[in-house]
């Protein structure tokens, strides 16, 4: 299956955008205690949260987020996580669409660990 170019155009612009956090960005966040300003919100099915999150992260899979929407915080910056960044993504247009102050980490969960920011520090934990 081949993505439509619209929606692959629309994903370049959000990944070059102010609502994207780098993994560089992500671990300055969490060395400065910045990462406290913000709702980090795990999109990730509950079995891989277990597996291994960011600490003070909560977590609401993608398909439960709509009937959940009403738990987050509108005057708080949310940090979306998800494995790759694509989930995230279509979250983060929904949920600033309606009010909420989103973001996506850039490449998601996968891509910080794959690029070995911090997991090998102990940053990420087992639920």
């Amino acid at each position: 299956m081949q993505i439509p170019k619209e929606i692959v155009n629309q994903l370049t612009k959000i990944s070059a955008s102010k609502y994207v956090i780098n993994n560089e960005e992500m671990d300055r966040m969490i060395a400065t205690g910045e990462i406290k300003d913000f709702k980090v919100l795990d999109i990730r099915e509950r079995n891989l949260y277990q597996k291994f999150c960011f600490p003070n992260s909560s977590n609401i899979p993608f398909k439960e987020l709509g009937r959940n929407i009403k738990s987050l915080p509108l005057d708080t910056k949310i940090l979306i996580i998800c494995n790759t960044g694509f989930t995230a993504a279509q979250s983060l247009s929904l949920l600033n669409l309606i009010g909420f102050k989103a973001h996506i980490l850039e490449n998601g969960i996968n891509g910080y660990i794959e690029e070995g920011k911090n997991a090998l520090n102990n940053i990420l934990r087992v639920a």
